[in-house]
């Protein structure tokens, strides 16, 4: 396994952890639901990340009330995926 494989792994894995945190986020989840516990570790994993981009978009656009931070994270780390498979790793 050559580091290019490795970090296009990581981006995919984590582009997956993003999408999975969107989509959990359309339910009504209380702590009786099973999958209260996942929800709450994805929004570990992503936080950090999806937490600067909300505030770089609350200072930008600060009146939009529609979160668009998922969607920046996503083509950030598309255009970085792309970056890792042209470099010569």
């Amino acid at each position: 396994m050559n580091l290019k494989f490795i970090l296009i792994k990581a981006i995919d894995i984590y582009i997956f952890l993003i999408i999975l945190r969107a989509i959990f986020s359309w339910f009504r989840l209380n702590q009786q639901n099973m999958f209260f516990q996942l929800y709450l570790f994805l929004i570990k994993l992503t936080e950090p990340v999806l937490g600067k981009l909300r505030d770089l978009q609350l200072r930008i656009l600060p009146n939009l009330s529609i979160d668009f931070s998922p969607l920046l994270a996503l083509l950030i780390l598309n255009f970085l995926q792309n970056i890792v498979l042209t470099s010569n790793l």
